[in-house]
């Protein structure tokens, strides 16, 4: 995590938007329904990027969710995984046409 999305998460815009969407959420996770611990989880981050090293988030409710910890948790080694498999798939794809474009290429 950047210093600059930590302190995003510590300011009190997130504050503000974090509670609107536990309160929208019912104050409980929307996985499990525990109302222990909530978090609330970015579903993407497509809106929220730095700037001139500055946060700049224009995050929509709908790019929130109110989780539990250990919903967050699960939620986050979840994705971990797949961006290493996506990226293991990546680099299989390129090995392969790289592969080939050798093979072309001394084939001539």
């Amino acid at each position: 995590m950047s210093p600059e999305y930590r302190a995003y998460l510590l300011s009190p815009a997130w504050k503000k938007k974090s509670e609107a969407r536990k309160k929208k959420d019912g104050y409980k996770c929307v996985i499990c329904g525990s109302t222990k611990k909530l978090n609330v989880h970015h579903k993407t981050y497509k809106r929220v990027k730095t700037v001139k090293g500055k946060i700049v988030a224009t995050e929509r409710m709908s790019d929130l969710v109110t989780l539990c910890s250990e919903c967050h948790r699960k939620v986050h080694r979840r994705y971990t995984r797949l961006e290493r498999i996506q990226l293991f798939a990546y680099k299989a794809i390129f090995f392969v046409v790289l592969t080939i474009t050798i093979i072309l290429i001394i084939g001539r």
